[in-house]
């Protein structure tokens, strides 16, 4: 309901997740954790659950053109079964997953321009200056979002 219209889930929910998932991830293990904190909210909830359990953090932002990031998502396929994601751009008339043969759909959020817009404009007003707040203090690694999935892969994978 709430990723269908371009919303973000409910800060005590996120909360919740994020205690329980350090509840139970064992000492030395590493957790990636993909577009969470994107409110102010959820940062200062972040941060003060990273202190709690000692943890350190860095955070990978994709610099992308808000243009270039619209026709991706416009252009994304996912399986259901695997969660692989393709692209109708690189592989043109793509119906099926490479990885398991099941049917490839569309996310509900990725379906309209307006719920896409709506969560650009979500990033500007409210993720870009945590975003701001988090470079500033060295926190950032920004990748060129234009690069290959290897290249980036590879980035991350040095900073892992």
């Amino acid at each position: 309901m709430f990723t269908s219209a371009g919303k973000l889930l409910p800060d005590a929910f996120m909360k919740s997740v994020l205690g329980l998932v350090f509840a139970s991830l064992h000492e030395g293990n590493r957790l990636l954790i993909d577009g969470f904190p994107r409110l102010y909210a959820q940062k200062k909830m972040f941060d003060d659950v990273m202190q709690e359990n000692g943890r350190d953090f860095i955070i990978f932002h994709l610099d992308l053109a808000e243009e270039v990031a619209q026709d991706r998502l416009l252009h994304r396929k996912i399986c259901s079964a695997c969660g692989t994601t393709y692209s109708t751009t690189l592989d043109p008339g793509i119906e099926v997953c490479k990885e398991d043969g099941t049917a490839l759909s569309t996310r509900v959020d990725d379906q309209s321009i307006d719920v896409i817009q709506e969560r650009f404009s979500l990033y500007r007003n409210e993720t870009k200056p945590i975003l701001s707040e988090y470079d500033l203090a060295g926190k950032v690694v920004h990748i060129d979002g234009t690069k290959s999935i290897d290249e980036i892969t590879n980035i991350i994978m040095e900073h892992i």
